[in-house]
């Protein structure tokens, strides 16, 4: 489960360039980092055990912000074109540096990402 973490903290974190080359062309990025995302805090309570107090605050932190931004209402911050222009994914890169650097791993491309995608 911490690989994952790890993973998907690494994806939060870097370009919005660099987040589009991890997936498949007909993925829809931002939606599959949300959903990635939801899955690891899925087992937030095995987590907790694993990291520090410091980095749970800040992953419980990212959260909250990708949380504030969910919904219908906000499609708008989920497409490709928001990745690199909107300010809310700045801040929510931002707020993944900070859990990588409280975890001490690198602001680095994880690595393209693993699953099973279905086209539009």
């Amino acid at each position: 489960m911490l690989s994952k973490l790890k993973w998907i903290i690494q994806a939060l974190a870097i370009s919005a360039a660099e987040q589009v080359r991890l997936f498949p062309d007909f993925v829809n990025v931002a939606d599959e980092l949300a959903l990635i995302w939801e899955e690891v805090l899925d087992s937030l309570d095995v987590l907790e055990a694993m990291v520090s107090t410091e980095a749970l605050l800040a992953i419980r932190k990212l959260d909250e912000k990708i949380l504030s931004i969910s919904g219908e209402s906000n499609s708008q911050i989920w497409t490709e074109k928001a990745l690199y222009e909107s300010t809310h994914w700045e801040e929510i890169r931002g707020l993944a540096t900070v859990v990588a650097k409280k975890m001490n791993w690198p602001i680095s491309s994880p690595g393209p990402a693993e699953g099973i995608y279905i086209g539009s």
